[in-house]
């Protein structure tokens, strides 16, 4: 129950049209983040093909998702890291 619980009745909705979801989709890990006025959700999914993280911004009736392989997720975090690292030096200049 709790957020997680919330979190799916939200998504299942979403997905109710969505005919493109597969039955043989399972979800393994799921998370959420609020950062000012958007709440993400990370969820890590598992299909007949392979992991994915899928990750989705939400502000208020908009969202936005973005689906990485599991096999990709070293080298998004990589990037990540030195887009953060950037931000920190921009920062410093400042």
């Amino acid at each position: 129950m709790g957020r997680i619980t919330m979190h799916h009745d939200i998504m299942e909705q979403e997905s109710f049209h969505n005919t493109y979801r597969q039955d043989s989709e399972c979800d393994i890990f799921n998370q959420r983040l609020p950062i000012e006025q958007k709440l993400f959700f990370f969820d890590l999914r598992t299909t007949a093909h392979g992991k994915y993280l899928k990750i989705t911004e939400r502000r208020n009736n908009h969202c936005n998702t973005i689906k990485i392989p599991a096999k990709g997720l070293s080298d998004f975090r990589e990037k990540l890291q030195e887009v953060i690292e950037y931000i920190g030096v921009i920062e410093q200049q400042s």
